[in-house]
């Protein structure tokens, strides 16, 4: 999220942690001298100085404290106590969120001067809600209600676009911040057929999706085999509106918008995947792990091998495979148990071990 709008790695800017791990902040200017002011940046923290206002936005709607509480917690005494300032109608965010950002578009009509929207609901990471009119509709529970809800909300901002004619000049990105939560047995998702989820560097935890939108400029149904990161959407949005990239800083996403045009063009690059002590570089079909909790060597091997091999040793299981025992971080729910663990493990540490297996 700290590279979504700007382009580069989080770590160019010193941010290597949030919430209750550190600061809710970057690190002293001193060290990495600091951030421009101009650059763009959300979830950075829950003061006034940090929000969209005060860097580059002209119009904010969402109440910035409602999601955690104030964080009590003796290990980590540099977090400031924050107010909460809504106490009831959290269940209701997404309904408004897509209200205001259908009435945005309406007051476009007829505007020829172009502009951003970012639309970020956040009903299905922990606590998932949704509102009345999608509980007790899916199976899934809460975090069933708050896609059937997310969905409605892509829906309705769509016909806005089309109901204002902006529907083929405007370019829709529809992606997340990352692969399902698993360590959230309830409000995770479901990384389906791929290794881990969310906090790792493995395949279900940094693939999302990424479905792009624009009528009579992209084909219908295509699919492109080109790797991005959400830093590439920072270049490729600024290349799309004709705008050059900054000059006084590094940028590591890279303008894409040929491969939206021809989807057998593939730009080759390394990414570069920093988990604090999982971390992986891809490069074409190429990915290779390094974990420094041990001398465990790199895994390097062709993705598209690794996937067959998967498939050709599914067994049958009950649909919870997105669960795991954190403690022991075995891989073995309910039907599982003839796969046995994915990796040789070190010894279980919970100040180590907080992302599933």
């Amino acid at each position: 999220r700290a590279s979504l709008l700007t382009g580069r790695l989080p770590i160019r800017n010193g941010f290597y942690q949030t919430n209750i791990d550190g600061r809710n902040s970057y690190t002293p200017q001193e060290i990495v001298g600091g951030i421009p002011d101009s650059e763009i940046l959300l979830h950075l923290g829950h003061q006034s100085q940090y929000l969209p206002l005060k860097h580059g936005f002209h119009h904010q709607f969402g109440s910035t404290n409602c999601h955690f509480g104030p964080y009590d917690n003796v290990s980590t005494p540099n977090i400031p106590d924050f107010v909460i300032d809504r106490t009831t109608g959290e269940s209701n965010l997404t309904r408004m969120y897509t209200e205001e950002a259908v009435n945005f578009i309406q007051g476009r009509q007829n505007q020829e001067n172009p502009f951003f929207m970012l639309w970020t609901p956040d009903s299905t990471h922990a606590p998932t809600f949704a509102s009345q009119d999608f509980l007790h509709t899916s199976r899934r529970k809460t975090y069933g209600a708050a896609t059937r809800e997310l969905d409605a909300g892509v829906g309705s901002i769509l016909a806005a676009l089309d109901e204002v004619g902006l529907t083929n000049n405007t370019f829709v990105v529809f992606t997340s911040d990352n692969g399902p939560a698993l360590v959230s047995k309830f409000d995770g998702g479901s990384n389906g057929p791929f290794l881990c989820g969310k906090q790792t560097t493995f395949e279900g935890g940094m693939r999302a999706p990424g479905i792009f939108y624009w009528p009579g400029t992209i084909p219908a149904g295509t699919t492109t085999h080109q790797v991005w990161t959400h830093m590439d959407l920072f270049s490729t949005l600024l290349e799309l509106a004709g705008i050059d990239l900054p000059d006084d800083r590094f940028i590591d996403g890279l303008p894409l918008s040929r491969s939206l045009d021809d989807p057998d063009l593939e730009f080759l690059r390394p990414v570069l995947l920093p988990r604090n002590r999982l971390m992986a570089v891809r490069l074409g079909s190429y990915k290779m792990h390094l974990w420094t909790w041990n001398t465990t060597p790199e895994e390097l091997e062709e993705l598209l091998a690794a996937v067959e091999e998967h498939e050709a040793e599914l067994v049958a299981g009950e649909p919870q495979l997105n669960w795991c025992d954190r403690a022991v971080m075995h891989w073995s729910p309910p039907g599982c148990e003839e796969i046995g663990q994915c990796l040789t493990v070190p010894e279980s540490n919970p100040y180590l071990c907080d992302w599933p297996h």
